[in-house]
């Protein structure tokens, strides 16, 4: 377990930053303005007594020593990671405050800017922080695996649009209702992989579900509930390529106990 107040998510953006267009205006950015890379984005969450505020920054370096400057940080209500595609100029940030993805650019000083929300309301999603899964495949799709809905929300980064809703369709054990994703997309070629645990307010569920989604189609490929394992929340990937799942931590201390 993290003992840490700091909860954080590293993010390499490794081509030049530009400042893009927020909803009130479809302004392009200057391109003298645009700011060299490798740059990273920072996100990070403090947890205080009465209190979750999070910041998003952008830091030029991850080594040891690296100066980060507070007042380019922006601040963020509740608890809330940035996620964006690799090598691309915008961040969205995830809310525990509302059902909301928000665009986040960077000026030519490296300063986090705010931009265009999204909102997943209408689709019975009350936050987009906490247990889902987050997956950027191009500048133009993504995917919001929901905890609350359980579907797979596909939507556009580059238009911030609801694009398609894909239901996982899982059938929970009426006694252990409440699933849980294993949190870091699992990719494969072209196939997202996702494990969901259940359990009730006592007790971890039997074994855990795993569905394979193929990106391309988006459509279920496969599910299966995979009973010699549960509360997968941590893995490994070998030499070969081959993922090895464990239970958590308490999960494994509660099968100890009992």
């Amino acid at each position: 377990m993290n003992n840490s107040p700091f909860a954080c998510r590293y993010l390499p953006l490794v081509t030049a930053l530009a400042l893009l267009g927020c909803s009130s205006s479809d302004k392009k950015p200057d391109e003298g303005s645009r700011r060299e890379g490798p740059l990273y984005v920072v996100s990070n969450t403090l947890l205080v007594p009465d209190s979750v505020t999070s910041y998003v920054t952008v830091v030029d370096s991850l080594e040891a020593g690296a100066e980060v400057e507070p007042s380019k940080f922006l601040e963020l209500p509740g608890s809330a990671r940035a996620y964006g595609l690799e090598g691309g100029d915008a961040v969205y940030a995830t809310s525990s405050e509302a059902p909301t993805l928000t665009e986040i650019t960077f000026g030519a000083d490296g300063s986090a800017v705010k931009g265009r929300t999204l909102s997943f309301a209408n689709l019975g999603i009350d936050s987009t922080s906490g247990g889902n899964v987050i997956l950027h495949v191009s500048p133009t799709k993504a995917y919001f695996v929901s905890q609350d809905s359980l579907d797979i929300v596909v939507w556009n980064p580059q238009d911030m649009e609801l694009t398609a809703t894909i239901a996982l369709n899982l059938e929970l054990d009426a006694a252990f209702p409440y699933p849980s994703f294993y949190p870091r997309p699992i990719v494969v070629g072209d196939k997202l992989v996702l494990v969901a645990n259940n359990s009730n307010d006592e007790n971890l569920g039997p074994g855990a579900f795993v569905v394979v989604v193929d990106t391309k189609t988006d459509t279920i490929e496969s599910t299966r509930l995979e009973t010699r394992c549960h509360s997968m929340l941590q893995s490994g990937v070998n030499a070969d390529g081959d993922r090895y799942f464990a239970s958590s931590d308490i999960a494994a201390a509660e099968h100890f106990l009992d």
